[in-house]
């Protein structure tokens, strides 16, 4: 039976522009990680080389924006593209909302972006706890850093060498994070993925904020996206935890009407 849930004008004017916003900040993904598409990656990121100094350039006053990489995430090239995607987001929401005014809902889009969320976030949990269970991120602490007056280590040096020097936090927080990303695969277990995540990425974020670490920018947005994957839940969660109330299960409902094509995407 077809959902006929009507929302109100301003939900699918919020939906319309948190989904445009959330699939910026996701592409190219699935591409990169995927074997052999790295290069579909390479286009979608060249492209945005071309457009963010544009940007810089005409309407900032930046003649000279950096597109070379490297391993901050936090570079003037990174704050305007972040700001492209804010006015695109805006700009098409609005054009959509005219084109598409007449549509009551978007619970089946609502439905796919929280797959393509979920598993974007799983991903990146995955892989950034994966580099700290073998201490690939972290290494252990160089002669350079261990002979380093302590008053010449700039706060993201502290935040490394601390780091660096636990081996068994190293893997504890790495594993957190990969637990997070793990559990968020299932759909049943989205909400305590969720949870996971959040108390993890929120540790992150506080430490690349007040340690001027380079990836404010990422681990912001993970976290956002933590939250807008917990955030049906947030009633059953305050009924359960705060006002001590009895709480319904979740009705899960299939991403198609055919059962074939449910076990297909299973296995996808």
């Amino acid at each position: 039976m077809e959902n006929t849930a009507q929302w109100s004008f301003i939900k699918r004017l919020g939906f319309r522009f948190i989904f445009l916003y959330l699939v910026f900040n996701c592409l190219p993904f699935p591409f990169g990680p995927i074997p052999f598409t790295g290069q579909i990656a390479g286009q979608y990121f060249y492209l945005w080389s071309l457009i963010t100094p544009w940007v810089g350039r005409n309407f900032l006053g930046y003649e000279n924006v950096n597109t070379i990489f490297t391993y901050s995430g936090d570079t003037i090239h990174d704050y305007i593209r972040l700001g492209c995607m804010l006015v695109l987001s805006v700009l098409l929401s609005l054009i959509w909302s005219v084109i598409d005014y007449k549509r009551s809902n978007y619970e089946k889009l609502d439905q796919w972006l929280r797959v393509y969320v979920r598993f974007f976030l799983a991903e990146r949990m995955i892989v950034y706890g994966s580099i700290k269970v073998i201490k690939c991120q972290f290494p252990d602490l160089s002669l350079h850093r261990l002979v380093q007056p302590f008053g010449e280590a700039s706060p993201m040096g502290l935040v490394w060498a601390f780091m660096g020097y636990s081996e068994p936090y190293n893997i504890f927080t790495g594993a957190a994070e990969m637990l997070g990303g793990i559990l968020l695969v299932t759909p049943a277990l989205t909400t305590l993925g969720s949870l996971v995540c959040i108390g993890v990425l929120s540790n992150i974020v506080m430490l690349n904020f007040g340690y001027d670490v380079p990836v404010k920018i990422s681990s912001s947005h993970f976290m956002m996206m933590a939250i807008f994957l917990l955030f049906p839940d947030l009633k059953r969660l305050a009924n359960l935890f705060i006002l001590n109330r009895s709480v319904q299960a979740v009705e899960f409902k299939p991403l198609f009407t055919k059962e074939l094509f449910n076990s297909i995407a299973r296995i996808v």
